[in-house]
């Protein structure tokens, strides 16, 4: 089939639809400029093409491919007609493309596309497949689609209309649609193309601007809508830290703010998501005006599924891009090497639907932010997270103020501007997830102190908000000081006091009475320590908290000093997974560089302890720190097991030639962090201090073996059931390098 065209045709895509304009010279037939070709659409495989058609014209023509992918010649002509070869270059992947083949007339009166389509026979292309927001007047769309299958069409609204369909060739076809001048609110809708025989399909989301209107209300200061695809989305929990609303099926609310934390933001419903700064997800706006001046803030949200989802738990990377004395940078490789690499590697077998992250504090290092050499602040942090694979919520940590301030709301203030609310809420699927600030800045004398507990305002606040959630679902308080300290260990259970000043634990946990299960995300100790249900005081058995330890591990030391990332519990440095399935929540500890079925670390406490009797530089710690375990209470043949995320729901097992040990809970110092930090560090005349130093941790668990050469059978199972196991052989090295 030929094309003529003796009208001025003009391109409207450079995949392939095209308009026409009235004849420029209808007085005068015999001055018509014609130009035609016997192509009027062309579709490649994935091995390319090269095709043959002619091109026929009573004036001079210049043809121009569209995409570098297409070449064409020869690429101009002269009157009469001309045989052009038209070549598709094979594709590098599977993903279909589009271009064209421009062509004009010498006098640029006869101007037309010719579509070309590279794709497989399962494909179905929409081009554009992106449309930017219509204006409230309206427009008409016209899309090219390419497909081997018959298709349906559907606007999936009653206000946009099709128009009859234009069949450039069997493979291809234009459709326009009218879109009516909106005198309303905003809108939006897909328009869908599905295979009727093929599963194929694609969709095209159209969004049309309306009138916005949000009259004042009497004593509100603060006012905006939540749409979704322009679209209202009514009950979402608005709030400035102290008073909270819901908008109204509008997707309209009002707040009397006196706008004190200088912000207002939205509890992101479950099922959506909003889009992310950076890495960190966008669900606030600054309050910029007077108190009592009317201010509109508006938020946009996207659906977003989330039913099930994954959060990776993470605390203290402590970022400062600080040297050392060699000045070698200590913090930041690591950091991108081993931390984002783990989370990359992550991303990469699991992919980043449904997918979330949050950092429980201490963010940066405040002390840096102005001394050491590095001037490392929080802009310097956000920057560095820019690029996080999936969205990043954040929680203020002790190391997050501003140290030239003594007044704990002013000592946040930076933390405000550049990152965002201290405390805040938010939804994923049916979970509910709450951030506060756990720390009340006291800074005496300047040594950068605080307490730990909630303060009156929040719990106020949290009030309010858990007045919107419901009771049966789980909820999630994420903060940066654990809420409880471990005492003593006994009968594979443990012992704990509030770790909050005065009855602050307690109020906080009373907050959550009737709800069936909370989650406590908790940081700042650099240790693994959970407090389980069961262990928990009396009438707070609702509530499970997990003390994670430390991107940093020990403050990126061991991994100076020693290549390795331990901290000072001897848990590898890492970061907790959540899985929540519909409620059901299960979650295990990933240490960076290691296996994810990676869970503990064993000890042979005969090798351990002659080490320790004959090396030189642990001689010289032990002189120096006296009081440091020397394990000589260690009977012969004992082994340590050393399980990172334990609590009283995990079980384990120990065997000998089939006979099963009595395995017992110690508290000890983890024999390789003294081993990696503790002695080395000292050894290069660097000091030791208590925040530091090898942690004598509630999770080891001793066994006596009858041989010091037998290999044991260790099996650990976590409170899911899900088993780890080792062959242990014996003798076992000793080393930085240990497994």
């Amino acid at each position: 089939m030929k094309r003529i065209l003796n009208i001025l045709c003009v391109s409207l895509l450079c995949l392939g639809y095209w308009g026409c304009s009235a004849d420029e010279s209808t007085e005068n037939p015999r001055s018509v400029t014609t130009l035609e070709t016997a192509e009027q659409a062309v579709i490649a495989t994935r091995e390319g093409l090269t095709t043959y058609f002619t091109v026929t014209s009573n004036s001079g023509w210049t043809a121009k491919p569209q995409g570098s992918w297409v070449h064409i010649t020869p690429s101009s002509g002269s009157n009469g007609t001309t045989t052009v070869a038209l070549t598709v270059d094979p594709a590098s992947d599977d993903r279909p493309r589009g271009a064209g083949v421009f062509f004009t007339s010498e006098n640029s009166v006869v101007q037309f596309t010719v579509p070309v389509f590279q794709m497989k026979q399962t494909d179905l292309v929409v081009s554009p497949d992106v449309v930017p927001t219509i204006g409230k007047e309206g427009t008409t769309l016209t899309f090219t689609v390419a497909s081997h299958n018959e298709y349906d069409v559907d606007t999936n609204c009653d206000w946009i209309t099709a128009e009859p369909v234009k069949t450039v060739s069997p493979q291809i076809a234009v459709h326009t649609f009218t879109v009516p001048a909106n005198e309303g609110r905003g809108r939006s809708t897909r328009i869908t193309f599905t295979g009727k025989t093929a599963d194929v399909s694609a969709e095209v989301t159209v969004t049309q601007e309306g009138v916005k209107l949000i009259p004042d209300k009497e004593g509100a200061t603060i006012k905006g809508e939540v749409t979704c695809e322009s679209m209202p989305v009514e009950g979402v929990v608005v709030s400035d830290g102290f008073e909270v609303t819901t908008t109204d099926k509008d997707g309209c609310y009002w707040l009397a703010s006196a706008k004190k934390n200088g912000s207002v933001f939205i509890s992101i419903p479950g099922g959506y998501m909003v889009d992310t700064d950076g890495s960190i997800p966008a669900f606030w706006r600054a309050t910029t005006a007077a108190a009592d001046v009317v201010e509109e803030h508006s938020f946009s949200l996207r659906r977003e599924p989330n039913t099930n989802h994954i959060l990776l738990a993470t605390t203290d990377p402590h970022m400062a891009n600080r040297y050392n004395y060699n000045k070698t940078y200590t913090d930041t490789p690591q950091y991108r090497e081993d931390f984002r690499g783990d989370i990359d590697a992550f991303v990469k077998e699991h992919g980043t639907k449904n997918v979330y992250a949050i950092c429980l504090g201490d963010l940066t290092w405040d002390i840096y932010w102005y001394d050491k050499g590095t001037l490392y602040t929080l802009e310097n942090y956000r920057k560095e997270i820019e690029n996080f694979p999936v969205p990043y919520f954040q929680v203020m940590g002790n190391h997050d103020y501003d140290m030239k301030f003594t007044d704990d709301f002013e000592a946040a203030g930076e933390f405000r501007r550049i990152i965002g609310p201290t405390y805040y809420s938010f939804n994923l699927g049916d979970i509910h997830y709450v951030v506060l600030d756990n720390m009340y800045y006291l800074n005496k004398d300047g040594d950068r102190s605080h307490d730990t507990y909630v303060d009156d305002e929040q719990l106020a606040w949290l009030k309010k908000d858990l007045e919107h959630v419901d009771k049966s679902k789980p909820v999630f308080v994420c903060m940066h000081c654990s809420a409880y300290a471990i005492t003593s260990v006994s009968d594979n259970r443990v012992n704990v006091n509030p770790n909050f000043k005065n009855a602050k634990t307690a109020e906080l946990g009373d907050c959550f009475k009737g709800f069936a299960s909370v989650h406590y995300l908790t940081g700042d100790t650099h240790i693994n320590r959970a407090v389980a249900n069961e262990d928990m005081p009396a009438g707070y058995g609702n509530i499970f908290e997990h003390n994670m330890a430390a991107i940093c591990a020990s403050w990126w030391w061991t991994g100076y000093i020693s290549k390795n990332s331990i901290c000072k519990d001897g848990s590898e440095g890492g970061y907790m997974i959540f899985t929540n399935n519909g409620g059901d929540v299960k979650w295990r500890w990933k240490g960076m560089k290691v296996a994810a079925d990676k869970q503990f670390r064993t000890y042979d406490m005969n090798v351990v302890k002659n080490h320790y009797a004959t090396d030189a530089s642990v001689k010289a710690f032990l002189q120096k720190y006296i009081t440091r375990s020397r394990y000589t209470a260690c009977k012969e043949n004992t082994v340590y097991i050393n399980v990172w995320n334990w609590d009283s729901g995990w079980k384990i097992s120990v065997k000998e030639n089939g006979q099963p040990l009595t395995v017992t809970q110690v508290r000890a110092e983890d024999p390789l962090h003294n081993l990696s930090y503790d002695i080395p560090r000292t050894a290069s005349n660097g000091s030791l201090t208590s925040s530091f130093a090898t942690y004598n941790t509630t999770h080891i668990f001793s066994a006596e073996a009858a041989s010091a050469t037998s290999t044991l059978e260790i099996v650990v199972t976590d409170r899911f059931g899900v088993t780890y196991t080792e062959s242990m052989t014996r003798p076992k090295a000793y080393t930085t390098y240990m497994e």
